[in-house]
């Protein structure tokens, strides 16, 4: 979704340790005394850094009578956390990636194994320009049942399918999201999954493929 080495500067803080802040963060929300603290700012530095989060739209900000204003994190936020500091690779290979991946969503649509599938697959950020490389190839898709299955029959392939380790919740989710986005990346770190809205908060979205 961007790219960044770890020293670059947002909003004049290093890349790595903003990076290390969000991902900290408790459900991706912090307040403005916890921020000042931890990145060693005075206050005045703090509240001119949020206000700029603010309108740049990577934060916003919730609050409830009583308690202090929570910032919770959007979507350039979560890129921000997220973000990957590893060296960019030739559109001819980011090219052949995005192809391979287009390979295993037929075989996963097809397969009676998995019970998601995938209709259009759709690319934002460094891909989706004239660049002759890129970082992350920022991929956008949603998930969908391909037949209707009750909690019951779900809760049992995730029961039968995850991890022995896994709690109920993860284990439920295993079938439904774990299983076919772990399948669709086959461990490739320059494949960066995002819903379809989370795409179009961020960026164009262009679309690639899309199911017969």
């Amino acid at each position: 979704m961007m790219r960044k080495k770890s020293s670059d500067l947002i909003f004049g803080i290093r890349a790595d340790q903003l990076r290390l802040f969000f991902k900290n963060t408790f459900i991706d929300e912090f307040t403005i005394d916890h921020f000042k603290e931890k990145m060693d700012l005075t206050k005045e530095e703090a509240e001119n850094k949020i206000t700029q989060m603010l309108d740049k739209k990577i934060i916003v900000k919730r609050k409830t009578p009583g308690t202090p204003a929570q910032y919770r994190l959007l979507t350039k936020g979560l890129a921000i956390k997220n973000v990957k500091f590893i060296k960019p690779i030739l559109r001819e290979k980011a090219d052949q990636l995005v192809k391979e991946l287009i390979e295993r969503i037929k075989v996963l649509n097809a397969d009676d194994y998995y019970i998601m599938c995938v209709e259009e697959l759709y690319v934002f950020g460094s891909y989706n320009s004239n660049s002759k490389d890129c970082g992350d190839i920022d991929l956008a898709f949603d998930l969908k049942r391909k037949r209707h299955l009750t909690r019951e029959e779900i809760v049992k392939l995730g029961h039968e399918r995850a991890p022995k380790s896994f709690n109920f919740l993860n284990s439920f989710n295993w079938p439904i999201s774990e299983e076919p986005y772990r399948f669709l990346k086959n461990r490739n770190k320059y494949l960066n999954f995002h819903s379809k809205l989370d795409g179009e908060q961020v960026g164009k979205l262009k679309l690639i493929w899309k199911r017969n």
